[in-house]
């Protein structure tokens, strides 16, 4: 068991266009599943939150388990990702920008399924955003939704930097989670750090293949309303 969430943060204060991301709104996180009941029980209670969006796939909930949720507490699974075969052709430094353009070009209808799941749990309290190691998948659709919210690319690359930090709680993540241990043993430990150069590849790869976040949902199937739905649910405007 764990104490905390690993790569734990509020994201309310962040800066978005007019205003900011409301405190005790948004969070992320990962290492759920191996919290006691008791203790999410109290971060629940502590922050507000009442929902939880979990992008880990079925083979990791099973091998690894779930966030031990509150009668409270709602669990919302999104599995994200798919595999890109042969890693082995793609330079180390390219690793991480790839794997996340390929999440956003490949699992759009995911990603976009999650932002609604997130702007429909907001209804009832705070959300949590998680996945394994609370940096990948995580951090792909917090860029999507920072960026839907019209933060600037600095901001977005600096929270999903900010994950480098938790490095070393990270790896200890991994060590406790069955499923993860393959990406431990094959995987060079570069791609386990969150190095600025990663977002902003990928910011980049926003702009030049879909023309801005907006353009990215319009085509995945975001409707307009659902993209102000989701800005009204977390922007706090002075």
């Amino acid at each position: 068991m764990m104490r905390d969430p690993v790569n734990f943060r509020d994201l309310g204060g962040t800066p978005v266009f007019k205003g900011c991301i409301a405190p005790r709104t948004l969070f992320r996180g990962a290492g759920l599943h191996l919290l006691a009941a008791a203790r999410l029980r109290e971060l629940g209670t502590e922050f507000g939150i009442s929902g939880i969006v979990d992008l880990r796939s079925e083979r990791e909930a099973v091998m690894d388990g779930t966030a031990p949720v509150s009668a409270a507490q709602t669990l919302y699974r999104i599995p994200l990702g798919t595999a890109i075969q042969d890693l082995s052709r793609i330079p180390i430094d390219d690793l991480l920008p790839v794997t996340y353009g390929h999440l956003l070009d490949e699992c759009s209808a995911y990603l976009v399924d999650a932002l609604r799941t997130v702007t429909r749990a907001l209804t009832a309290g705070g959300v949590l955003i998680a996945c394994t190691a609370g940096k990948d998948r995580t951090g792909v659709l917090v860029a999507a939704l920072l960026g839907l919210l019209g933060a600037t690319p600095e901001v977005i690359v600096a929270d999903y930097h900010r994950s480098d930090a938790a490095f070393a709680n990270i790896m200890e993540l991994y060590g406790s989670s069955p499923s993860a241990e393959a990406a431990m043993n094959l995987l060079p430990p570069e791609v386990h750090h969150a190095p600025a150069h990663a977002m902003e590849k990928l910011l980049d790869h926003v702009s030049s293949t879909w023309g801005g976040w907006d353009l990215w949902a319009r085509e995945s199937g975001m409707t307009d309303y659902e993209m102000e739905e989701l800005r009204s649910a977390l922007v706090h405007i002075p």
